[in-house]
């Protein structure tokens, strides 16, 4: 039997490219709900749709290349993928991510590439395929 493996990470992309990886992901979420109604007046707008809001965050952003002059302003919504880290058996969550708050590091001029970490999102669409 093999151990559970703590954490979530997630992929994001623009068309179906990939430009980055996510990593220390934490999920809240939360759903509008109508209040019952007695038994015997079914109305199917009184049924929980489950969760439809959800906000997060992830300790860093890994971006490749040229894209991340794209993540820094933030003029789209990725495409993200959210599973388990080390395996996507337990199933995925996938949906419309946008980039709500960030901090860049290492933008110094002796740095290789930025390090953007305390990344805040919203993500909507919300599917578990």
């Amino acid at each position: 039997m093999s151990a559970a493996i703590e954490g979530l990470v997630g992929q994001l992309s623009i068309g179906g490219t990939l430009i980055g990886f996510l990593t220390g992901i934490e999920f809240s979420g939360d759903r509008s709900q109508t209040p019952w109604r007695a038994m015997g007046s079914y109305d199917p707008t009184q049924i929980l749709k489950g969760r439809r809001n959800y906000e997060g965050t992830a300790r860093k952003a890994y971006i490749c290349g040229d894209w991340v002059d794209l993540f820094m302003v933030n003029l789209l919504n990725y495409a993200a993928t959210i599973y388990p880290r080390g395996s996507t058996a337990c199933g995925t969550i996938a949906g419309s991510l946008a980039i709500k708050s960030y901090r860049v590091t290492g933008m110094e001029t002796e740095s290789e590439a930025a390090v953007i970490e305390e990344i805040g999102f919203d993500m909507f669409a919300v599917t578990t395929p």
